[in-house]
């Protein structure tokens, strides 16, 4: 199969910075959340950035980290679609989205609409951080397994 595009043009280094662009902010964002929700659990509640209500669009940049990646693939490496390293790493992705957007992101939200109306000892504060904590431990962790796969590419040619 040939590719579309050089590997060392233009468009893929483009392509390349764009990809791993927003994989290091989505994923950046998504982790300074959690390290904010580590921060609530000690009990310090004052100047949440990302406990505001709201999921930061920055955080969103997760979403598009395969859309940008199989492109890149698709046009520079066409075989790549296919092998065992792009397909666990697009699943590895997979499970860290279903994550941010079934637990972590609500959590977020949830958690930011409750601080500054409920007392600061409220239980539902350690409960809703430790929870937003635990799904960006678990969203980081993919991303650090899905970049080895990517940068190591086990089984290809």
């Amino acid at each position: 199969m040939t590719t579309l595009i050089p590997p060392t043009g233009p468009l893929a280094t483009v392509l390349i910075l764009a990809h791993v662009g927003v994989g290091i902010v989505g994923y950046g964002t998504n982790a300074l959340a959690g390290w904010e929700a580590a921060e609530v659990r000690r009990g310090r509640l004052s100047e949440r950035r990302f406990l505001d209500g709201k999921v930061a669009p920055a955080q969103l940049a997760v979403l598009w980290v395969p859309l940008l990646g199989g492109l890149l693939v698709a046009t520079v490496d066409p075989e790549a679609l296919g092998q065992a390293w792009f397909l666990v790493a697009t699943a590895i992705w997979s499970v860290s989205a279903v994550v941010a957007l079934a637990v972590a992101w609500p959590a977020q939200r949830r958690l930011g609409a409750l601080i500054g109306t409920v007392p600061d000892d409220d239980p539902r504060l350690r409960t809703l951080a430790v929870r937003l904590l635990r799904a960006e431990q678990a969203i980081v962790i993919c991303y650090v397994i899905a970049f080895v796969l990517m940068v190591a590419k086990p089984g290809h040619r």
